[in-house]
């Protein structure tokens, strides 16, 4: 495995492989869903998580 990335989610979701390199995604439950907003606003990634959560909802 080159590479391993863990994000905290509100919810479960399973691992993601991919398929063009050695690395996979794994997400770790966590009730943090304010802490989660705060440090996606400053970190400037609230679009980025407004457009994962669509695509995890198109996904289910």
């Amino acid at each position: 495995m080159l590479a391993t990335a863990v994000v905290a989610v509100p919810r479960r979701h399973r691992t993601i492989t991919l398929t063009d390199r050695t690395a996979t995604i794994r997400f770790l439950r966590r009730d943090t869903p304010e802490r989660l907003t705060t440090l996606a606003a400053e970190q400037g990634l609230t679009a980025a998580l407004a457009r994962a959560e669509t695509w995890v909802q198109a996904a289910s």
